[in-house]
C-alpha cells in the first residue's frame, strides 16, 4: 500500500529553494523601496525650491539658484539630504532656465544628482 504525503527531504527541497528565492529577491525589493523614498526626497524638496524661485523671481527678473542660499540648505536638510555639490542654476521671469545640477548627499551616503535642462527646467534625477 502506498502511502499519500511528502517525504522529509521533498519538504527539506522545497523549504531550501523558498529560502534561496527569498534571500535574493527581498533585498532587491528592499533596495527599490529604498531608492523610491529618496526619489521622492529629493523631488518634495525640489517642488519646495521652485515654490520659492517663484515667490524670489517675482521680486527680480533673474534669480540665481546658488549653494549658499541659505534657504536651499534648510530644504535640504528637511528632507534629511545635504548639498554636496551644486552648478548655479539661472531662473529668468520670461521662464527660460539655464542648465545645472545639485548634487545631493543622503543619510547612507548616496550620491543622487538633480539635474535642470535648458530651456525649460526640465528635471532628471539619478543616482551617481
Amino acid at each position: 500500500m502506498r502511502s499519500k504525503g511528502f517525504t522529509l527531504i521533498e519538504l527539506l527541497i522545497v523549504i531550501s529553494l523558498l529560502a534561496l528565492t527569498s534571500s535574493i529577491v527581498v533585498p532587491k525589493l528592499w533596495g527599490q523601496y529604498t531608492s523610491f523614498n529618496t526619489q521622492h526626497s529629493i523631488q518634495t524638496f525640489w517642488g519646495n525650491t521652485l515654490k520659492q524661485v517663484r515667490k524670489e523671481n517675482s521680486k527680480t527678473k533673474s534669480f540665481f539658484v546658488e549653494e549658499n542660499l541659505s534657504w536651499l540648505k534648510a530644504q535640504a536638510e528637511e528632507q534629511d539630504l545635504r548639498i554636496k555639490s551644486h552648478t548655479p542654476i539661472v531662473f529668468r521671469a520670461d521662464g527660460f532656465v539655464s542648465s545645472g545640477h545639485i548634487d545631493l548627499l543622503t543619510d547612507s551616503n548616496d550620491v543622487w544628482r538633480l539635474e535642470v535642462k535648458m530651456p525649460y527646467g526640465e528635471v532628471e534625477i539619478k543616482k551617481i
